[in-house]
């Protein structure tokens, strides 16, 4: 619908919006069928609600800690956009001097953060999300269930780590390629939404590990040990916020979030190691591989954009992003394949 509207419409930006929107709609209604019709040998529909209530509570009883739980990224956000937003809800000053904000950082905020959420999104969400079911099975099993949890980690570090160093480095080019252009942010913009991507991307992993964390602690079923961490991580984010806006601006924000998230995967492994007496052995030669296959792709990306000349036109951040981007994976790829990584192998085969 995206591609119909850029290439063969003629509207205006307010119909793009509504042809946009309808669209997002029509997919979500298509997968909701798609996926029914896939059940239809698996699941037999009926209208009886009888035996049902007692199941319906026990969702409900878990539905807000684990809304809380695994929500601490969106409620940051919520934060983050509040306080970008302040100039224009509340006024110029805040906490008696003037804002360091103006009215373009919620915009600046809003639109760097669809850039971090796409690899977290595909891939660090789905990581988690199947790894979940086989959390759940080997919950009664402590050894079984330490090898899945370390498994999740090392799967969801290996796409998270080189995620972020790869977002941090190619950020210029990638804000440029996504925002610039007629109508586009400005030079000042681009600067600004860089910045902001900067912080936020040295959090991707850190993302991905929380939410696999988590579900660890709800196949346990424990929903609260997560919920009470996600509510300190939120009033540590507000605190980081208020104090990080003024020197950074909304860059701050994102660079507060980050921060956070690190903190609360330390404070989620710690916690899931205490309650389940710790994990496999190979957890830490595992993910010390995955840092040095990152930082050597990391390095090549920083060599290739070192190597291309610093760019003017879209084209050309658009040449230096194919080229650093491409580089990267390829690096990251073929090292793995010759260290025989086992996460590769994971990620392609699920086995």
């Amino acid at each position: 619908a995206a591609a119909t509207l850029a290439m063969l419409l003629k509207v205006t930006p307010e119909q793009a919006a509504i042809w946009i929107g309808l669209s997002t709609l029509l997919a979500g209604g298509l997968q909701l069928g798609w996926v029914v019709l896939e059940l239809r040998d698996k699941i037999r529909w009926g209208r009886a609600f009888h035996g049902v209530a007692s199941h319906a509570r026990e969702t409900m009883r878990t539905f807000l800690p684990v809304l809380l739980g695994l929500g601490t990224l969106q409620l940051n956000a919520l934060a983050d956009t509040i306080i970008a937003m302040w100039p224009t809800w509340i006024g110029p000053t805040l906490l008696g001097g003037p804002v360091p904000m103006d009215e373009a950082s919620n915009a600046v905020l809003g639109y760097t953060q669809r850039l971090y959420q796409f690899p977290l999104g595909v891939f660090g969400i789905a990581v988690a999300t199947a790894a979940f079911p086989a959390l759940a099975r080997s919950a009664s099993d402590p050894a079984r269930f330490a090898g899945t949890v370390v498994r999740g980690l090392r799967l969801s570090l290996f796409i998270g780590l080189p995620a972020s160093i790869g977002l941090l480095l190619v950020r210029h080019d990638l804000v440029a390629v996504m925002f610039s252009g007629g109508g586009g942010f400005s030079e000042q913009g681009l600067e600004r939404a860089s910045a902001v991507l900067a912080g936020y991307a040295v959090g991707v992993f850190a993302y991905s590990l929380n939410h696999l964390l988590s579900r660890a602690f709800y196949a346990l079923d424990d929903t609260r040990t997560p919920m009470r961490i996600s509510l300190a991580m939120v009033v540590l984010n507000i605190s980081g916020n208020l104090l990080l806006i003024w020197p950074m601006r909304e860059a701050g924000l994102a660079w507060s979030t980050a921060v956070v998230a690190i903190v609360q995967t330390a404070l989620l492994a710690w916690m899931l190691h205490r309650k389940t007496g710790g994990f496999e052995g190979s957890i830490l030669p595992g993910m010390a591989r995955t840092a040095v296959l990152a930082l050597v792709m990391g390095l090549v990306t920083g060599l290739v954009l070192w190597f291309i000349p610093e760019a003017e036109l879209w084209k050309d951040h658009a040449l230096r992003l194919v080229a650093a981007v491409g580089a990267g994976i390829m690096t990251y790829a073929s090292l793995a394949l010759v260290l025989r990584a086992p996460e590769g192998r994971w990620l392609i085969r699920g086995s």
